[in-house]
């Protein structure tokens, strides 16, 4: 739904982001890129990742909850499940239309 809130990142995501400004990996490959986060967010202390990473990240999660708790009263919210339905109803429909090969 393009009128939705959008669901916000997640702690390592944003760890992820933060470790590639890191100008020694700008030449970097993406599969070492991901070995180098992952390593650092394994080394990272609980109070960091804790107090850093996760507690901005889960209070960015609830804003979103809210707010998509105020976008389900929306009319636009409305017309966009009534959309996704009709969307899976025709593609019921041309897939029952399609032979089998049984």
């Amino acid at each position: 739904d393009p009128n939705a809130p959008h669901r916000p990142k997640s702690a390592y995501v944003l760890f992820g982001e933060h470790v590639r400004q890191d100008p020694t990996l700008r030449f970097s490959s993406f599969a070492e890129i991901a070995k180098e986060t992952g390593k650092r967010w394994r080394e990272l202390s609980h109070e960091d990742r804790a107090n850093v990473w996760e507690t901005p990240a889960t209070d960015r999660l609830q804003y979103y909850k809210e707010e998509f708790e105020h976008y389900e009263q929306t009319e636009n919210y409305q017309s966009y499940q009534i959309y996704l339905k009709e969307f899976e109803q025709r593609r019921h429909n041309s897939k029952s239309m399609i032979p089998s090969d049984n």
